[in-house]
């Protein structure tokens, strides 16, 4: 059941970040579109359409590294861990995934005292204050440590169900 709970938090996740990515997307390309078409008709874009546009690149790129380390597709230097059998892969898994979190709430931590900082000031983007596209930041590094946790939790716990559901039958 609990294994159940796990999974459905992280599918909805996964749901969520993979919307925040498309739109991030679709934005891109409707605000790029626009300003050719603009351009063609000798018409000038509002000047907040590009910077607008960096800023929903940064969304969609951060949301992308989210999705990157729920698929475990990120980067790893793995050197040790693939000749591993058993307990052993499994213990090297669980450390692994738990530097993966605790750097990514330090990150998280980080970024939000930028935001913070940021939060103060009075720069904006699209009339828009500029603390509000930053806040992307931790919430990323946030989501990439839930999905450190989330994986090996799974994989550890629905091992764990299945081995007692066999020695029960």
């Amino acid at each position: 059941m609990f294994v159940r709970g796990l999974k459905r938090v992280d599918r909805v996740l996964g749901a969520v970040e993979k919307g925040g990515v498309v739109a991030a997307l679709a934005l891109i390309l409707l605000l790029s579109l626009y300003e050719i078409v603009a351009r063609n008709l000798g018409i000038h874009a509002p000047p907040w359409v590009d910077p607008l546009r960096r800023q929903l690149v940064l969304w969609g790129g951060l949301l992308g590294a989210v999705l990157a380390v729920r698929a475990q597709a990120h980067i790893r230097f793995d050197f040790i861990q693939p000749r591993l059998s058993g307990r052993f892969a499994v213990a090297a898994r669980w450390v692994v995934s738990g530097a993966g979190t605790v750097v990514c709430f330090f990150l998280a931590r980080g970024s939000l005292v930028f935001v913070q900082t940021e939060r103060g000031g009075v720069s904006t983007v699209a009339g828009v204050p500029a603390w509000i596209f930053a806040s992307i930041i931790p919430v990323a590094f946030f989501l990439m440590a839930i999905h450190f946790v989330l994986e090996p939790a799974i994989s550890a716990l629905g091992r764990e169900g299945a081995r007692k559901a066999t020695e029960a039958s």
